[in-house]
Order: C-alpha cells, then sequence, then structure tokens
C-alpha cells in the first residue's frame, strides 16, 4: 500500500432504523481508527435484490445514516 492509500472501513445497508446490531457494528468499526465510510443502498437497488422495500425516503435513510 503507497503512502497515498489509506486503509478504512465501508459498513452499507438501507438505513431505515438504527437497530442495536447496526449501532454496535458501526461503533465496533469507528473504533478501529481508520475513516469510516457509509453508503445507503438506493431504492432501485433494493427492487433489484432481496432487500425489502425502504419505509423512508433515500434522503431521510441518508441523514439517518
Amino acid at each position: 500500500m503507497s503512502s497515498k492509500e489509506k486503509e478504512y472501513n465501508v459498513i452499507t445497508g438501507i438505513f431505515d432504523v438504527i437497530t442495536k446490531g447496526i449501532r454496535k457494528s458501526v461503533l465496533e468499526r469507528a473504533e478501529d481508527g481508520k475513516p469510516l465510510g457509509v453508503g445507503v443502498y438506493t431504492d432501485e437497488y433494493c427492487e433489484l435484490t432481496d432487500f425489502s422495500r425502504p419505509m423512508k425516503s433515500v434522503e431521510h435513510r441518508r441523514e439517518i445514516a
């Protein structure tokens, strides 16, 4: 890894609500000291996969994340 590259953690999901499990996962990854990236699945992605249909708009879910 070059000096310009950084290791980072990523967590992705629908983020309709923050459950205890999601909160724990985010906190554990944040404790590593690496930058943490959070990705929110789009409505279209959820429809194309086996995920449940989001209950909230993607904008609202981004705010939650």
